[in-house]
């Protein structure tokens, strides 16, 4: 472009970068964890709603 920059802007350059990539990075992990749960949601909620019986969860707790 045909901005002018000062030197220290451009000394700032290398650190804007790096956070610019650090958030891009950031941004795509979250995609890819909302994606992987989106999945996950969908297999279980199918699991569940075909299956032909009731299915129970016990936990015995004891006092000691």
């Amino acid at each position: 472009d045909y901005v002018v920059k000062s030197p220290e802007a451009l000394a700032e350059l290398p650190r804007i970068v790096e956070r610019s990539l650090r958030e891009w990075r950031h941004i795509h992990e979250r995609q890819r964890a909302e994606e992987a749960l989106s999945r996950s949601e969908k297999k279980y909620r199918t699991l569940f709603e075909n299956m032909g019986e009731a299915v129970a969860v016990d936990e015995i707790v004891f006092d000691d």
